[in-house]
């Protein structure tokens, strides 16, 4: 297969109407049958020479410029959302876009929508600072917290705590 590619790309190059100096040169004896057999449609070494026309190689040139360009740069489009800390920036307004992923990065994005809006839930500042709770993640009982009414008058507030050691958050009622 990888001959019959190979003899399809020479007699391609040699039939390219924007590439009418290989076909002279092959038919006049300038380049030898052992060397059409190995050129390439790129030089890869200063000894080799490429059959591509100019426009092909200019093309080639463009695809790969706007290939590197699209893979570097983010892409347009995407949620605008505030659910997110830049790495960089450290501020929260974003654009995201989701693409297919592994299941493995599915979860971790899951984990990681679930903390932002967990977190956009619960008060930073203000609450009452107390040692009555034990965090479940540092075992430290420095800890904040605030009681809202978040269901009918009749039930119980829920408490809503804040590890002032590591930024652990939960709720109970």
């Amino acid at each position: 297969m990888k001959y019959k590619n190979r003899v399809r790309s020479r007699i391609s190059n040699l039939k390219d109407s924007k590439n009418p100096e290989l076909k002279k040169n092959v038919l006049c004896g300038a380049i030898t049958p052992e060397q059409i057999a190995v050129m390439t449609s790129e030089v890869r070494k200063l000894e080799e020479q490429e059959m591509a026309s100019n426009e092909l190689k200019e093309i080639r040139k463009a695809m790969t410029k706007e290939a590197i360009r699209e893979h570097q740069m983010a892409k347009t489009g995407g949620t605008q959302t505030d659910l997110f800390t830049c790495g960089k920036c450290k501020k929260k307004n974003c654009t995201y876009t989701q693409e297919m992923a592994s299941n493995e990065l599915k979860e971790i994005r899951k984990a990681m929508t679930k903390e932002a809006i967990r977190e956009h839930q619960m008060a930073k500042t203000g609450g009452t600072q107390t040692d009555l709770f034990t965090c479940g993640k540092c075992k430290k009982k420095n800890c904040t917290y605030t009681q809202v009414q978040t269901r009918s008058s009749d039930e119980p507030m829920t408490t809503f705590v804040v590890c002032n050691e590591c930024g652990n958050r939960w709720k109970f009622c």
